[in-house]
């Protein structure tokens, strides 16, 4: 027969077995090095937010846009030169809807906003909270956002287009250093 502590013991080193075996699994993806979006060749990043966006990309293998109803703007996409990842993703999102307001379209925008950030930058833990203030600051007419998120630059601010009443956000993912492009 096997005493109490002897039991104990074996289900305490099973426990500590079972939990060093869910932490390798879940490190896993961390340890083989970065698989999120922004680290895949174009074609596959591509490929994935043109199902979540509904839309047919354009142009070539060094930068591609596509136009979607899913966020009332554009995606566009380049790839780094040095490596077939991505180097910038530029999304220009409706935001605000002017003079009649489309409350359920600029919440569905901004969700899928939050989706495709969420595909690109996984390990970012309060991209929601910071992308949704983001966006309502841009909506409003407030000071553009920029955040560092490891070697890459967030950076949302407001866009204004003269023959559009509509409020739009330029949303930026970039390995860029300098954001002179988005004066």
């Amino acid at each position: 027969m096997i005493a109490k502590n002897q039991i104990c013991s074996r289900l305490r080193d099973s426990l500590l077995i079972s939990a060093a075996v869910a932490v390798l699994i879940w490190t896993a993806p961390v340890l083989a090095g970065p698989t999120f979006g922004m680290s895949r060749p174009m074609a596959n990043v591509q490929a994935d937010l043109g199902k979540l966006l509904d839309c047919q990309w354009q142009g070539s293998d060094l930068y591609a846009v596509c136009s979607t109803k899913q966020i009332d703007g554009t995606v566009d996409l380049s790839r780094d030169p040095a490596d077939k990842s991505i180097e910038t993703v530029e999304m220009i999102a409706l935001v605000a809807g002017y003079p009649q307001r489309r409350p359920a379209a600029e919440k569905s925008n901004q969700s899928t906003v939050l989706r495709i950030v969420a595909y690109l930058l996984p390990a970012w833990k309060n991209s929601p909270e910071w992308l949704t203030d983001a966006l309502d600051a841009a909506a409003h007419g407030r000071a553009r956002r920029v955040t560092k998120i490891g070697d890459l630059t967030v950076l949302v601010q407001r866009q204004k287009f003269a023959d559009l009443d509509d409020i739009f956000a330029t949303i930026v993912i970039t390995k860029k250093t300098s954001l002179n492009d988005w004066k």
